[in-house]
């Protein structure tokens, strides 16, 4: 009886070490496929992190443009080689390269941002020969007025004349004027709801040698926003 009874503790025993190992065994194996499954989790953030840094490096790379490059111009019918620099023009989402022999003058008002852009041949700045760009205050959402006694123009453009459609220079403008004697044209447009004004202006006899080069300024006009030209043959 004795030895029956022994027996039967040791019977006990070992099924109770192998329901033991059996119990430690399965929760070792529920915890294995969590753990990895984090891992596996970490794994896709820091993918989606890096995907995310390589994106914001790609857009600011987009913003990063050379101070100055090489260009060319046709002189009459004759490609001449120039050296053009960076105008930053950010604040008003945009940039444009300007020839050398220009200089920019940047004025600031509670109607707008102008970028003057002057001839500066020989060191000397002609009032009268430029290409000025005015950025009118977002906060402005009827067309602006360009004429008459509240329009943009001064006292000694109120000559100028509105330019018939089929007539216009610029295929991105609202509205063109042009002064009676030719020598300044103005072109109205409108980006992303926001108007700005391109004023031209220069003597006939300088029309060879200036004209190409404020193309050149107009060519390399570059929206920051949309990445596309301004002249849209670009």
């Amino acid at each position: 009886m004795k030895k029956t009874i022994g027996l039967l503790l040791v019977l006990l025993i070992i099924m109770g070490g192998m329901m033991g190992c059996s119990t430690d065994t399965t929760n070792s194996d529920d915890k294995q496929p969590q753990e990895e499954q984090q891992d596996i989790s970490k794994d896709d953030e820091d993918k989606d992190k890096d995907v995310d840094e390589v994106e914001d490096q790609d857009s600011t790379a987009e913003l990063n443009f050379l101070e100055e490059k090489e260009g060319t111009i046709l002189i009459e019918g004759m490609e001449e080689d120039i050296t053009l620099y960076l105008l930053d023009g950010r604040a008003n989402g945009f940039i444009t390269y300007i020839p050398e022999n220009f200089i920019v003058e940047t004025v600031s008002s509670g109607e707008g941002d102008a970028y003057n852009i002057f001839s500066n041949f020989s060191g000397v700045k002609r009032e009268d020969v430029y290409i000025k760009f005015f950025f009118f205050s977002e906060t402005l959402k009827e067309k602006p007025v360009l004429v008459g006694e509240k329009g943009m123009f001064t006292a000694s453009q109120l000559d100028m004349q509105k330019v018939t459609n089929g007539e216009k220079n610029h295929n991105w403008s609202i509205e063109e004027y042009i002064s009676r004697d030719g020598e300044t044209l103005a072109a109205l447009g409108n980006h992303e709801g926001q108007y700005f004004l391109v004023t031209i202006s220069y003597p006939v006899e300088f029309g060879d040698g200036v004209v190409p080069r404020i193309r050149k300024i107009l060519d390399e006009f570059y929206w920051l926003d949309t990445q596309t030209h301004l002249v849209k043959n670009n």
